[in-house]
Protein backbone atom coordinates (compact mmCIF):
# COMPACT_ATOMS: atom_id res chain seq x y z
CA UNK A 1 0.00 0.00 0.00
CA UNK A 2 1.33 2.89 -0.99
CA UNK A 3 -0.63 5.43 0.39
CA UNK A 4 -0.51 6.67 4.26
CA UNK A 5 -3.65 4.93 5.94
CA UNK A 6 -5.24 4.93 9.23
CA UNK A 7 -6.84 1.31 10.81
CA UNK A 8 -10.01 2.13 12.33
CA UNK A 9 -11.23 0.79 15.86
CA UNK A 10 -13.88 -1.78 13.98
CA UNK A 11 -10.99 -3.46 12.08
CA UNK A 12 -8.80 -3.78 15.61
CA UNK A 13 -11.42 -5.32 17.38
CA UNK A 14 -12.16 -7.73 14.79
CA UNK A 15 -9.11 -9.21 15.75
CA UNK A 16 -9.59 -9.75 19.24
CA UNK A 17 -13.68 -10.31 19.15
CA UNK A 18 -14.41 -13.90 17.85
CA UNK A 19 -18.55 -13.13 18.17
CA UNK A 20 -18.44 -13.25 14.14
CA UNK A 21 -15.95 -15.57 13.54
CA UNK A 22 -16.20 -14.67 9.64
CA UNK A 23 -14.54 -11.29 10.46
CA UNK A 24 -12.52 -12.22 13.31
CA UNK A 25 -10.82 -14.61 10.28
CA UNK A 26 -10.54 -11.50 7.78
CA UNK A 27 -9.25 -9.62 10.35
CA UNK A 28 -6.60 -11.97 11.45
CA UNK A 29 -5.50 -12.74 7.99
CA UNK A 30 -5.56 -8.94 6.70
CA UNK A 31 -3.22 -8.19 9.79
CA UNK A 32 -0.75 -11.34 9.26
CA UNK A 33 -0.45 -10.01 5.24
CA UNK A 34 0.22 -6.47 6.29
CA UNK A 35 3.35 -7.59 8.59
CA UNK A 36 6.32 -4.96 8.05
CA UNK A 37 4.56 -2.75 5.88
CA UNK A 38 5.33 0.76 5.92
CA UNK A 39 2.65 3.95 6.09
CA UNK A 40 0.09 2.37 8.69
CA UNK A 41 -1.21 4.15 11.24
CA UNK A 42 -3.68 4.20 14.74
CA UNK A 43 -4.91 7.15 16.81
CA UNK A 44 -4.76 7.34 20.22
CA UNK A 45 -8.25 7.76 19.91
CA UNK A 46 -8.71 4.52 18.26
CA UNK A 47 -6.80 2.90 21.11
CA UNK A 48 -9.26 4.42 23.60
CA UNK A 49 -12.30 2.88 21.28
CA UNK A 50 -10.82 -0.08 21.48
CA UNK A 51 -9.90 -0.52 25.05
CA UNK A 52 -13.25 0.73 25.94
CA UNK A 53 -14.64 -2.06 23.97
CA UNK A 54 -12.63 -4.88 24.63
CA UNK A 55 -12.79 -4.44 28.54
CA UNK A 56 -16.57 -4.05 28.35
CA UNK A 57 -17.03 -6.85 26.10
CA UNK A 58 -14.75 -9.46 25.70
CA UNK A 59 -13.21 -11.83 28.44
CA UNK A 60 -9.94 -11.00 28.20
CA UNK A 61 -8.01 -9.77 31.58
CA UNK A 62 -6.79 -6.29 31.41
CA UNK A 63 -2.89 -7.74 31.23
CA UNK A 64 -4.34 -9.46 27.81
CA UNK A 65 -5.60 -5.96 26.91
CA UNK A 66 -2.72 -4.33 27.55
CA UNK A 67 -0.29 -6.96 25.40
CA UNK A 68 -2.63 -6.45 22.21
CA UNK A 69 -2.67 -2.27 22.66
CA UNK A 70 1.32 -2.91 22.62
CA UNK A 71 0.97 -5.69 19.45
CA UNK A 72 -0.64 -2.51 17.53
CA UNK A 73 1.83 0.06 18.88
CA UNK A 74 4.73 -1.96 17.46
CA UNK A 75 2.43 -2.61 13.94
CA UNK A 76 1.14 0.88 13.07
CA UNK A 77 2.81 4.26 13.81
CA UNK A 78 0.57 6.16 16.58
CA UNK A 79 -0.94 9.51 15.97
CA UNK A 80 -2.83 11.64 18.26
CA UNK A 81 -5.39 14.59 17.92
CA UNK A 82 -4.73 17.91 18.88
CA UNK A 83 -7.30 20.89 20.29
CA UNK A 84 -7.04 22.27 16.47
CA UNK A 85 -8.80 18.81 15.41
CA UNK A 86 -11.42 18.80 17.79
CA UNK A 87 -11.88 23.04 16.62
CA UNK A 88 -11.83 20.88 12.74
CA UNK A 89 -14.21 18.14 13.12
CA UNK A 90 -16.94 20.56 15.00
CA UNK A 91 -16.57 22.47 11.73
CA UNK A 92 -17.12 19.02 10.08
CA UNK A 93 -20.24 18.40 11.52
CA UNK A 94 -21.91 21.28 10.80
CA UNK A 95 -21.47 20.56 7.47
CA UNK A 96 -21.86 16.48 6.71
CA UNK A 97 -23.82 15.94 10.13
CA UNK A 98 -21.54 12.88 10.67
CA UNK A 99 -20.60 11.81 13.53
CA UNK A 100 -17.95 13.67 16.31
CA UNK A 101 -15.73 10.86 16.84
CA UNK A 102 -15.51 10.02 12.87
CA UNK A 103 -15.09 14.00 12.19
CA UNK A 104 -12.37 13.60 15.21
CA UNK A 105 -10.86 10.81 13.40
CA UNK A 106 -10.60 12.79 10.13
CA UNK A 107 -9.53 16.04 11.40
CA UNK A 108 -6.54 13.72 12.73
CA UNK A 109 -5.56 12.22 9.86
CA UNK A 110 -5.65 15.10 7.72
CA UNK A 111 -3.22 16.56 9.81
CA UNK A 112 -0.70 14.16 9.63
CA UNK A 113 -1.09 13.63 5.49
CA UNK A 114 -2.93 10.39 6.25
CA UNK A 115 -5.60 10.38 3.01
CA UNK A 116 -6.97 6.34 3.34
CA UNK A 117 -8.62 4.70 6.43
CA UNK A 118 -9.42 1.15 6.60
CA UNK A 119 -12.73 0.58 7.76
CA UNK A 120 -15.49 -1.94 7.95
CA UNK A 121 -18.16 1.83 7.75
CA UNK A 122 -16.81 2.86 4.32
CA UNK A 123 -20.04 4.73 4.06
CA UNK A 124 -18.93 6.87 7.56
CA UNK A 125 -16.11 8.30 5.63
CA UNK A 126 -17.70 9.00 1.91
CA UNK A 127 -18.55 12.71 2.13
CA UNK A 128 -15.37 13.60 3.64
CA UNK A 129 -13.56 15.67 1.59
CA UNK A 130 -10.16 14.34 1.49
CA UNK A 131 -10.56 10.74 2.76
CA UNK A 132 -10.87 7.60 1.11
CA UNK A 133 -12.48 4.60 3.24
CA UNK A 134 -11.33 0.95 2.03
CA UNK A 135 -12.59 -1.71 3.75
CA UNK A 136 -9.33 -4.20 4.01
CA UNK A 137 -11.69 -7.19 5.32
CA UNK A 138 -13.11 -6.72 1.78
CA UNK A 139 -10.27 -6.27 -0.17
CA UNK A 140 -8.35 -8.98 1.79
CA UNK A 141 -11.07 -11.35 1.10
CA UNK A 142 -10.95 -10.63 -2.77
CA UNK A 143 -7.36 -11.44 -3.05
CA UNK A 144 -7.63 -14.70 -1.12
CA UNK A 145 -10.61 -16.02 -3.34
Amino acid sequence: MGDRALVDTNILVYLIDKTDEKRHRKAKEWFKSIKGQENLFVSAQNLREFSSIALKKSSLHVNEINKILRLFADAFDLISDNFEDIIKANNKIEKTRKNFWDALIAATMQRHFISVILTENTKDFKKIKGIKAINPLEQHSQRTH
